[in-house]
Formats: C-alpha cells, structure tokens, sequence
C-alpha cells in the first residue's frame, strides 16, 4: 500500500497532520482559479487611447477611430444654469466658468467633433448624473430620467449610453443636457469612448462579458457559501456569503442593466448604489472579524453590529444629498473597527495556543484588504472606473479565496482531530470490553470455590439437622483448601490491580494429586444433580505445568457437563500419549447441538444463559502449556473432551 505523506502543525499543544495531497490539491485548485482569472482577465480587456478636446473642439482626424478605440476626456464647453438646446447655439453663447461645476443643480455641455468628411463614429460612456439628455447634430438621441429646470418636474436617471455621430461634412455638434437635484455634487460628463461601431461593439461586449463573468461569478459563489453556511453552520461560510453577494453587485452596470427590473425608480437605485459602496469596507471588517471570532470579546461583536446596522438602514432615512457623506463615515467607521481589531488580534496572536498557520495566513490577507478598500474610497470621487465598478472585486476575490483555504486547513485540522478522537474512543472501547472480560474471567474463578464451600457446608448442616455425627475432616480439608484457593485468588486479583502479576508458575505435578482435589471439589456439585463423578486418583502419571490452572479446566469441564446431565456419570481419566499425557472428561448427558459445535471455545458464546468463558479459559490455559482440546464427540449420549499436557518441560 502507498505510505501517506503529511505536514505537521501545532495547534493547542497538539500535533496534526494535515495531508499533503489536501495542500497540493487546493494549490492546484488556486493555480486553476488565478489562470481562469487572467485568461478572462486578457480576453475581456480592452486598450485605448486619451485625447482633450481644445477649446470646446475634439479633432479626431489623426486619430485612427477606425481600428483603435479612443477614450475623449471631459473638457468640454460648459454652460451653468441653463438648458441650451441645438438652435441656442446658432448664435454665440457665453461660456461659463468650470470652478463652481459642483454647486449647479442643471447646466449644459457642448463639443464639437472634427474628422473626415463622411466617417461613422459611436460613443458610450456613462450619462451625466443624475439626468441627461443628449441631441446629436440638432437631433435627441438619448433621454436618461427628464431634464428641466423645475426641480418638481426633473426626474433622476443615469445609465451606459451608446450612441452614433456621423460626420457628415467632417464635424457633428454634440450636446448634453443635465439636471441633477439628489446629489450634493453638480453634474460632470464622466470619460466617453469613441471610435467606429465595430470597435465600439466590441468594447461593449467585453465590457458586458467581464460583468457577467465576474459579478455573477459572485453571486454563483455566494449561494455556494450560502449552501455551505446552512449545512454546517458555519460563521466563516457565512461572512462569506454576505460580502461575495455584495461584491457581486459593486459593478453599477451589472446591477441596473441585469439585477434591477427595468423600470425601477433611480432614486431608490441611487439609494442602492450607494449602500453598496458603503458595505464593501463595513462587510470586510464582518469578515475579518468572523474569522477572528475569538479574538475579538462579545461586546465589541455586538457594538459594531449595532452601528453597522444603524449605519445601512440610515442610507434609505437621510436626504439623497446627505448619502455621498454617509458612504465616507462608513469608510471612517470600519477603518476605525479595523484598527480596535488589529489591537484585539495583536493580543490574541501573542499567545502562543493561538499561533498557527491558518490564523497567520488570515492575518496577512488582511493588510492588502484594507490598502485596496483605503484606495479605492479615496479615489472614487475622481476616477469614472472605480465610481462605478470598483478595484474592490479582484481585491475581494483574493481574499475570499485564500480565505477558503483557511477554512479547509481548519476542516483538515478537524478531520483529523475527530480522527485522533475517535482513535481514543476505540482504544477506550478495547479498554472497557477488556476490563469487562477481566471481571467476567474473575467471577468465575470465584463462583467455583465459592459453590465447593457452600456445597460442603450445606451437607455438612444437613447432616447435623437430622442429628448424624460431623466425622468428615475430608469435606473439612475441602473446605478449607477451596477457602485457601479463593484467598489465592484474591491475592493474585491484587497483586494484578497493583501491576505485580507475574507469569504462572509451572512445576512437576503428580496426576493422581490432581485428581485427587478435582474429586474432592466435584463430587458433591455433580451430587446436586445426582451424577456419579469417577476419576483415576491411581494414576502414576506425571506432569509438567501450572497445578492451578490445570485443576480449573478439569473443574469447568466437569461443572459444563453436569449442567447437561441428570442421573447419569461423569468421568475423569489420563492416558499417556507419547510427551503429552491425554485427560479425558466423559458424560453421559444430552450432548451439544451441531450448530453451537464450531463455536463452544469462543469467548462470550453460551447456549444457556452463562458468561460463556468456562469453555474459553479451558483453551487459554491449555494453550498456555502448548497443549490442545478439544471435542472429541458429541451426541444424544453425552459428550466426551479431550486435552493433552507436557510431561515435562518443554
């Protein structure tokens, strides 16, 4: 069979042994994850270009549009506090200044793209927040929520447009109109991408397909942990499950163009939007904290929920305008949680029980966490990427997934501490069935003096009820050297108790001294069921072994066959055989049934109610002197045993 390799950890001054193969499996398993990631990664990447327009004017004509995709930033000419349609500009208009953009409620913006007579341009992008409505070359062609001046007619609404510019005679005018009465902020033209339809079809698609991918890639992955949480109750599992969905829909686009049913009012969706980017950071610091459960104490647990919770439900209680600074007190409040924690998990970590790979790897995962979440809450006002899909996902995603390791190194570890548990409770197992034995063994070892001396004392009291003369100083020797052997017994069930048992004493036995003593002590048992018991107490044979011993299995032969007969003989006889001398028990009862033959030396088998160990300790003890025994017949006539013992010493 092939030797399994394993790794040995400590944990809780106890050494496990976690698999090899568990390791490599699950770094292959990452290996495939990271090279899935980077292939979807390169196959839905997309390179472009940045230009300025000047003065109001995006000149593509160097630029090759046809193959390359272009990236226009936001420099274009604004106009505050008015909705200026195509015809406005039939006549010059003042251009207003840029600086106070942030303080206007609506406004317009204008540029005017040049290039070659004739090309066929596209650009996507999103829409000015919160509501824009675009017109190219005097035509609308785009109405995201409803522009106006009136904030009780003005509807919210932002999403990812994509439009056609023709240049027609090498120029198009381009106008948004914003309006934008929920946020704190003015409204901005966010980065536009502009090349032909084709390679603006095909940004679109890979931009489409990493969101799907991705972000429903997270949700896949949250109902996994969702599934693993409910089965195993598993806090890990469920920290998990909440910031894999929450990461999930970080991406603004996947979430109104593929979550949202359509239709859905945008300031609940802005509402929404928000609240997400608020959870990223709060439901990092609920994942730490669940895989650090123990290192932070029960109340701190309880206060962060508290706040966190108070901090969600507020982003559907305050004003709109007021949401943008909640986002950032929530940012403040989990870094402010992750520094209390880092103090708790510095404290936890010192004390040496606590210190162990798994806790070490979840501890050092932690520090690019936090740098990816400060980042990206300071760059989110001033990079359209970030602003509406976020860094945090890939961030997250490494995280989760060595995460997910630590949870199956802490699963090995508890596989094979349950192992090494169970282990114990079968050694514990062998441990009681053994006692269990001893103490059946024991007993009847005892039971057998115990019934010579209260056979002989019953006699001895029956004779002096009918007032014959006491003259039996045989049945008082018995008496007397079965209480001597129940004393020996004892002595030698202490000296076992104390760890003094020594190996049994073998010596020179006469047979006819054997003999001898079993018919002292068996004559009056066999008597209870008036059987006859006859030995050779003539024999001039000898023997070499444990006197004891050999005297118990003549006993337990004899007592199992008087069970099984009534009025009939019972006999003990030797024989030589060579260097072995052959005792031969006989009966003449009711014998053994076939089905119970095969099993009468197994420990613990009895046909009739008893322990089962006479029949058992007869082979031990034989089998002690390199003898055998056996039944040599059996049947309706009774039943005749048979076992050999060493004349001398072998």
């Amino acid at each position: 069979m092939m030797s399994r390799m394993y790794i040995t950890t400590g944990m809780n001054k106890l050494n496990v042994k976690i698999p090899i193969a568990n390791i490599i499996i699950t770094a292959l398993v990452i290996a495939f994850i990271g090279a899935f990631s980077f292939y979807v990664k390169e196959r839905c990447s997309y390179s472009f270009s940045e230009f300025d327009p000047v003065d109001g004017v995006a000149d593509v004509t160097g630029l090759d549009t046809e193959n390359r995709l272009y990236r226009m930033n936001n420099d274009w000419k604004y106009y505050k506090d008015v909705l200026l349609y195509p015809e406005d500009f039939k006549n010059p208009v003042q251009e207003s200044e840029r600086v106070d953009i942030t303080e206007r409620r609506y406004g317009t913006f204008r540029v005017i793209i040049k290039g070659k007579p004739g090309t066929q341009l596209e650009i996507a992008g999103y829409s000015v927040d919160y509501g824009t409505r675009v017109f190219v070359n005097g035509n609308e062609v785009l109405n995201a929520g409803y522009v106006s001046d009136d904030p009780s007619k003005a509807k919210a609404g932002s999403c990812f447009m994509r439009f056609p510019v023709y240049l027609e005679n090498g120029e198009a005018e381009v106008i948004y109109q914003f309006s934008n009465y929920i946020h704190n902020e003015g409204g901005f033209i966010q980065s536009t991408y502009i090349g032909s339809p084709r390679v603006i079809d095909e940004f679109v698609k890979k931009r489409n397909l990493r969101s799907i991918l991705i972000s429903g890639g997270f949700i896949f992955l949250g109902f996994y942990f969702l599934l693993s949480a409910a089965v195993l109750k598993n806090r890990e599992f469920f920290a998990l499950t909440v910031c894999s969905f929450v990461i999930s829909v970080r991406n603004q686009y996947f979430l109104t163009e593929y979550l949202l049913p359509p239709g859905t009012d945008y300031v609940f969706t802005y509402r929404l939007t928000v609240l997400i980017a608020s959870l990223i950071p709060m439901t990092s610091m609920f994942l730490v904290i669940a895989f650090f459960s123990k290192a932070v104490p029960k109340l701190l647990k309880f206060i962060f929920l508290a706040i966190y919770t108070g901090l969600c439900l507020f982003h559907f209680i305050l004003d709109t305008h007021d949401l943008v600074a909640l986002c950032h007190v929530c940012y403040y409040v989990s870094l402010a949680t992750f520094i209390v924690f880092l103090i708790h998990l510095i404290m936890f970590l010192s004390h040496k029980e606590n210190r162990n790979i798994a806790e070490f790897v979840s501890a050092a995962a932690i520090i690019p966490l936090v740098t990816l979440m400060v980042s990206e809450a300071v760059k989110t006002g001033d990079n359209e990427y970030i602003a509406h899909i976020g860094r945090a996902q890939y961030g997250m995603l490494i995280y989760i997934l060595i995460l997910a390791v630590v949870i199956n190194m802490r699963n090995v570890r508890q596989a094979m501490l349950l192992q090494e548990e169970q282990q114990r409770n079968e050694v514990l197992g062998q441990v009681n069935t053994m006692n269990r034995d001893f103490l059946q063994t024991v007993a009847h070892e005892l039971k057998t003096p115990l019934t010579v001396i209260s056979g002989y004392a019953q006699l001895m009291e029956l004779q002096a009820e009918r007032g014959q003369e006491l003259k039996s100083p045989e049945r008082l020797k018995t008496i007397r050297s079965e209480a001597d052997r129940l004393g020996e017994i004892v002595t030698k069930l202490m000296d076992y108790t104390y760890g003094k048992q020594d190996k049994a004493a073998f010596t020179p036995i006469e047979c006819s001294e054997l003999l001898k003593r079993a018919g002292a002590i068996l004559k009056p048992v066999c008597m209870k069921r008036s059987n006859e018991f006859i030995t050779d107490e003539h024999s001039t044979g000898r023997l070499y072994g444990n006197f004891e011993l050999l005297l118990q299995v003549i006993i337990n032969l004899v007592v199992n066959a008087s069970k099984h007969t009534e009025n009939g003989r019972i006999s003990v006889t030797t024989a030589d055989e060579g260097a072995f001398t052959v005792f031969t028990v006989t009966d003449t009862g009711t014998g053994i049934a076939p089905e119970y033959v095969p099993h009468i030396f197994e420990r613990g088998f009895t046909k009739d109610g008893g322990t089962g160990l006479g029949l058992a300790i007869c082979s031990e003890s034989i089998a002690l002197h390199g003898g055998k025994i056996e039944l040599v017949k059996t049947g309706p006539e009774g039943s005749v045993f048979a076992f050999t013992v060493p004349k001398d010493r072998t």
